[in-house]
């Protein structure tokens, strides 16, 4: 009963967490197909943004000043980009 090489079959919000996955890796994976390689780093640039925010919500985590000085220069760039 189950699959004894991984335990419990996944529950609805594990199933719901790797549908959620798969369907971000084909999305973005015909994003990279499409855009430049500085728009590519951008891209990931926002994605660190967001996951900060969220760790910083969900996590009460504050990241450090370099962070912020970081972030600043980027979104500076993205700015004149």
């Amino acid at each position: 009963e189950g699959w004894p090489e991984f335990g419990a079959p996944p529950g609805r919000l594990e199933a719901l967490a790797l549908g959620n996955e798969a369907l971000n890796g084909i999305l973005i994976s015909q994003l990279m197909r499409r855009i430049d390689s500085i728009a590519k780093n951008y891209a990931f640039s926002a994605s660190v943004f967001v996951t900060a925010m969220l760790s910083a919500a969900v996590l009460d985590h504050r990241p450090s000043w370099n962070f912020y000085v970081g972030a600043l220069v980027t979104l500076a760039s993205m700015g004149l980009y």
